[in-house]
Formats: C-alpha cells, sequence, structure tokens
C-alpha cells in the first residue's frame, strides 16, 4: 500500500510540474514583439520579430538583418534562421543547440526570444527543454576520398580529387559551406595567368622565395615555400577557370613588389555561394560523390597496418557515422576554437575572430590516434587586430565610440607592455600591431596612454584609425553601404570623442581600463612590476628621439606624462582567424608522424598544416593572402593524390 501511495504521489507530482510548464509557456501573451539584439558582428546590431499565440512560439523572423553580413554576404546568419529558428518553434524551446558555424548569430536570435518571452509576461527559464540525442550508428562506405571540413581548402580538395575521378565524401560540422573563408578577403596567388587578374605587376618567384626563407631564418620548409610560390598561381587559374571563381587584378598588401594578393570579386556571386556551385558542380561528376553539413568529424579510423580506413563523426542529432575510405583530408580550420589545446600550445586560451568550430579535434586525432606530427604548433596565428579584453558596448556613447578602446590599442602612438609591464615590439613596427603585440607572449598587453592622450581624442578624434577596427565589423558605410546608409557604427577619423568621459567610467567598470595619478600606482594595479622601469626607459627614448630597444619611429615616440591628470591601461588582447601551426606534411601534402615518415593515407590542408611556413618566433607573416593561398594551393595538390592513392587502393582490396 505504502508503495502504491509513493507511486501515485510520484506521478501526480510529475502531472503538476507538466501542467504547471503548460500554464507557465500559456502566460506569455499574444502578439509580436520586435528585439533588437547582438550576434556574429559585435558592433552592428539586428532585429528579430518573436510571434505568440495561444501560449507557444508561432514565429521567429529576422526583420533587419543589420551587422550580420559576412564581407559580401550573410551566409552565416542564414544558415542560422535555416536551422536554428524552426528547431526552437518546433522543441517549443530556448534550450536547443546553436548552429555550428553561426554560434553568435544563434546567440542573438535566442536572446531575441528570450527578451521576448519576458516582454509577453513569461519566464525565460520555463522554455529551456533540450530535445534528446539519437543513438544510432550509420556506416558508409565506397568511398575512394572523405574531405574533412568544407572551406576554402576542403572545397579546392573535394572538387579535385572529383575532377581525377575519384569518389569522394565530404562533410563539415557547420551548417553551411564556407567557414572562416568567408570572412576573408582573397588568397595570395604568385604569378597567375588568368586575364581576369593580371595586374601588369610580375613578382620575381625567386627573389620572393629567398625573402621568404630569410625572413624565417631558414627554420621553415623550404620546400614548402617553394611548393606555394610555384604553385599559387596555377591553383588561382584552376579556381577561375575551371571552378568558376572570380578574383580582382593582383596587388600588393604590406609589400609593394609583392603583387601576390587576389582580392575575390563579388559583383555577380558571394564567396560563399561560389564555394557552393564549385562542390555543387563536383559532387554530380558521380552518382556516388555526396557531402553532408552538421556532421562533425570526431576521430579517424585506422587499419591494422596503421593506415587510415576512415572517419568517424557525429551528426547535430547525435547520429553516430563511420564513413570509410582509404584517404581522409583534414581541412578542419586548426585548433583556435579550443581552449585547452591553445592553452598547452601557448599557455592561455586565445581570442578569435574566425570560427570557433575549429576546435582541433580532427588534429588531435590524428597527433594521438595516428602518431602525427607537428610542426611549429606554437607559432603566433593569423592575426589583423587586437581588441579589449571585453567586447562591451557602453550605454550612452556614440555606438562607433565604443570602438575607441579598441582603436587606441592599435595605434602607433602608445607604449605596448605585456602583463608583466614590459616592452616587447616596435609598436609601430612593420608587421600589423596585434601581430606585433601577440609576441608579447602573454594573453593580454595593457596599451599605456596619460590623460592628455585622452583628452586629446576628447577634443580632436584620431588622426588616422587603423583599418581593420571598421573592417572586420563592415561598419564603414563608404566600403559597405549594403550595411549602413551612415556611419554611426564606424569610428572616424577627426571625429572628437565628445563622450570620452563616459566612455572611460564604463570602460573602467567592464575592467577594459585601469585609471591612476602614477605609474607605480597603475603598476601595482595591473600587477605589472615592469612598468615603472619600462615607462621610465620609454620616456628616455621619446625625450631624446631616439628608441635604441626596438628601433621605433620617432615620430610615434609619444611620453607618458603623470602630470597631465591620470595614466590608463587599456587591457587589450589579440584575435585571430586562425591558429597558424598544426600538422607536419611533404610536398604532397602527405601528413607525416613524429618520426618523419608518411602516414598513407592522411592528408592536412590550410591551416591544419599552415605551420610549414613560418617559426614559433616569427608566427604569421603577411606577405598577402598567405592562409588563404595555402588553403587553395594544398588544397589542390591534396585532392588530386588523395585521390589517386584512394582509388589505387579500393582497386587492388577489390582485385584481392
Amino acid at each position: 500500500m505504502k508503495k502504491f501511495m509513493a507511486i501515485l504521489l510520484i506521478g501526480t507530482l510529475i502531472l503538476t510540474l507538466c501542467c504547471g510548464m503548460a500554464g507557465a509557456e500559456a502566460a506569455v501573451a499574444d502578439g509580436t514583439y520586435e528585439e533588437t539584439v547582438y550576434g556574429n558582428n559585435y558592433t552592428i546590431p539586428f532585429k528579430v520579430a518573436v510571434t505568440f499565440k495561444d501560449g507557444k512560439i508561432q514565429n521567429i523572423e529576422v526583420t533587419d538583418r543589420g551587422g550580420e553580413w559576412a564581407e559580401y554576404d550573410d551566409s552565416i546568419l542564414q544558415s542560422a534562421i535555416d536551422t536554428f529558428i524552426p528547431r526552437i518553434i518546433e522543441a517549443q524551446s530556448i534550450g536547443v543547440d546553436a548552429t555550428t558555424g553561426a554560434t553568435m548569430s544563434s546567440a542573438g536570435i535566442r536572446n531575441a526570444v528570450r527578451m521576448a518571452i519576458e516582454e509577453a509576461g513569461g519566464n525565460p527559464s520555463d522554455w529551456q527543454s533540450k530535445p534528446e540525442k539519437r543513438t544510432e550508428t550509420v556506416v558508409v562506405d565506397g568511398y575512394d576520398v572523405i574531405v574533412v571540413g568544407l572551406g576554402a581548402s576542403g572545397v579546392m580538395a573535394y572538387c579535385n580529387a572529383a575532377d581525377a575521378g575519384a569518389r569522394v565524401f565530404g562533410l563539415d560540422a557547420a551548417a553551411r559551406i564556407g567557414g572562416t573563408s568567408t570572412q576573408v578577403s582573397g588568397p595570395m596567388a604568385v604569378n597567375p595567368e588568368s586575364e581576369s587578374v593580371q595586374s601588369g605587376m610580375t613578382v620575381d618567384a625567386e627573389a620572393f622565395k629567398a625573402r621568404w626563407k630569410e625572413d624565417t631564418a631558414g627554420a621553415a620548409k623550404d620546400e614548402l615555400i617553394d611548393l606555394i610560390v610555384d604553385k599559387s598561381g596555377e591553383t588561382l587559374d584552376y579556381a577561375i577557370n575551371e571552378l568558376g571563381y572570380q578574383f580582382y587584378p593582383t596587388m600588393p598588401f604590406f609589400y609593394d613588389d609583392l603583387a601576390v594578393w587576389a582580392t575575390y570579386n563579388c559583383e555577380e556571386s558571394s564567396i560563399h555561394d561560389m564555394m557552393v556551385a564549385a562542390i555543387e558542380s563536383r559532387k554530380a561528376l558521380n552518382e556516388k560523390n555526396d557531402y553532408i553539413l552538421e556532421l562533425k568529424g570526431t576521430e579517424i579510423l585506422k587499419n591494422e597496418d596503421g593506415s587510415v580506413a576512415g572517419v568517424k563523426a557525429v551528426a547535430y542529432d547525435g547520429t553516430t557515422y563511420e564513413i570509410y575510405a582509404p584517404s581522409v583530408i583534414l581541412c578542419t580550420g586548426g585548433f583556435g576554437g579550443s581552449a585547452q589545446m591553445t592553452k598547452d600550445a601557448y599557455g592561455y586560451p586565445i581570442r578569435l575572430h574566425g570560427m570557433y568550430q575549429n576546435d582541433g579535434t580532427m588534429l588531435s586525432s590524428a597527433i594521438n590516434d595516428m602518431n602525427a606530427g607537428t610542426f611549429s604548433m606554437s607559432s603566433a596565428g593569423m592575426c589583423h587586430s587586437g581588441r579589449t579584453a571585453n567586447l562591451v558596448r557602453i550605454d550612452g556613447v556614440t555606438p562607433g565610440h565604443n570602438k575607441a578602446l579598441s582603436a587606441i590599442a592599435n595605434n602607433y602612438d602608445i607604449l605596448a607592455v605585456n602583463e608583466n609591464g614590459a616592452r616587447f615590439a616596435n609598436e609601430a613596427g612593420s608587421m600589423t600591431v596585434a601581430e606585433n603585440y601577440w609576441r608579447g607572449g602573454t594573453q593580454f598587453y595593457y596599451a599605456i596612454v596619460d590623460q592628455a592622450y585622452m583628452d586629446n581624442l576628447k577634443e580632436n578624434g584620431f588622426d588616422s584609425v587603423y583599418m581593420m577596427i571598421n573592417s572586420q565589423d563592415f561598419s564603414n558605410s563608404e566600403w559597405y553601404p549594403f550595411i549602413s546608409e551612415n556611419n554611426e557604427y564606424a569610428l572616424l577619423e577627426n571625429d572628437p570623442i565628445t563622450d570620452m568621459d563616459a566612455l572611460i567610467e564604463g570602460s573602467i567598470e567592464a575592467k577594459n581600463l585601469y585609471r591612476a595619478s602614477t605609474v607605480a600606482e597603475l603598476a601595482e594595479m595591473i600587477g605589472a612590476p615592469e612598468l615603472v622601469s619600462t615607462v621610465e626607459a620609454y620616456n628616455a627614448a621619446c625625450e631624446s628621439g631616439e628608441d635604441s630597444e626596438f628601433g621605433k619611429d620617432a615620430m610615434f615616440l609619444r611620453n607618458i606624462d603623470e602630470s597631465s591628470g591620470a595614466v590608463y591601461a587599456i587591457k587589450a588582447a589579440p584575435y585571430c582567424y586562425s591558429t597558424n601551426g598544426a600538422l607536419d606534411v611533404n610536398e604532397n601534402i602527405e601528413v607525416l608522424d613524429a618520426e618523419g615518415n608518411v602516414i598513407p593515407g592522411l592528408y592536412a590542408c590550410g591551416t591544419d598544416s599552415m605551420g610549414v611556413f613560418f617559426t614559433e618566433e616569427t608566427g604569421y607573416i603577411d606577405y598577402g593572402g598567405v592562409a588563404h593561398g595555402w588553403c587553395f594551393t594544398s588544397g589542390k595538390i591534396a585532392g588530386a593524390n588523395a585521390a589517386a592513392y584512394g582509388m589505387e587502393r579500393n582497386q587492388a582490396a577489390e582485385a584481392a
């Protein structure tokens, strides 16, 4: 009897909770609620309208895409619209998983629904149920090549393997093709022959190779440097003439004599659409060819002899896939999205401007399961800007002015120190500012300025604004008129930061800014024991006009004056597109094991093997589109070689 009563009591409790949940959902008032939120674009918001009817989420619509654009398209947001929104509506829950590859856009939509629930009188905590994941395993076989990751390198590998006659299977953790590659401007290509990219500037290829080898002090792999310089031009020709990609003529980036940077021409088609068209055209070459999105590779499968057997992967819905082929090409975008792997490499997690799904899972499998060797794993990544340590928007200031502290942290006329307070680079050096700062060897760096510096910005604004401040969020209407009709979100030159006082106080509260009366007090505040001696040495250099320590140009030497009223430390961090070091490969893009031997059937492209070009001392070097150029070149070469190996192995197995 007691047992029966206990069961009855439990059943009654469950029924009560269920009814309570239904009642909580039904408590929202019918209507449509439009919310303004932030997503992938950290500066420009977008708008979402949420409609409730009969206590249910009836519809979710993005009514204004705002800043949720890539440079030439909004495929990131679109993937969230196509996948994340239907899942919220189906589950009647904001607890569903974000769309991989559109995490921040998904977070913005989720936040909009949460805000709408509150505005409609509901409680968001009542809308957090998580759908159950599936547990079955699906076996996929009969392929010659598996391509893991369908960004620029993966699409190129897929297409060239298919061109070689291979049966190709592709997968990507994201809900769209393109990855971080849709966020960049274009690849490096040395002397391509296609008419559309001719600039009239021929590059001395041998001199370029020699410069690269000198810049890396002989520690990079010479044969891979030769490979990308010799093959990148013809790879771009293949992309144009065979795959339908479009580019503007090559031009210099940071080096006037190196017209090697080919930027995408998106007048007719976005980067994403070019990639989709390319892979679809090659999928059509063989009825077996296929690819699946929202399918994350988790493990390399191997045969008893240590050769590659295939890939294990997990789909969004939890289904496990075992995909079999003799060749596997890794194109997974490095390991910047892994807090643990970046901590192991650098001593701390890094901040990404690129995609966090690039978490090194398959690199770890290659290293741990296949004994793969690595090259320059702790080499500084591809980083073009620094930002404040915390990305916050201070209420009451002009939207574009929220970027003022980040702009200061990228200026040439500041004193930059590491977390110990020591100066570590020429702040106005030939590398981009943040790439210099990465060399500080610590997770954060501090930009040291005084009250006179802040007052000058308040009265006069910036003499110049580092280009990435407005290009990474696409906020300048002169460059990106399809996003904004005015420049309210851009930080402009000669625009007085009249709300500097509010910006300072809000940034101090957000712990992006520290203020003190003296350098000694500031040093104690930020825990930087070397700051006092560093400022003394720097001020002496400013007074003499000669920076004997780092060679900074005298025009950028500006002293730190305590007597101006206050001294400040802006806490900033480099933000990178991807990591740099990764797996070791040879000229065939075959992965080598820790002893330098080829691992049969395993290839690694793009930022999964880019470390072979650089060193742990130099990090990434901006000749112009190197990373993207390696995605193209390595992908094309790996596709052909993996196809030949995979088809040969399968033919031999069938004959046996």
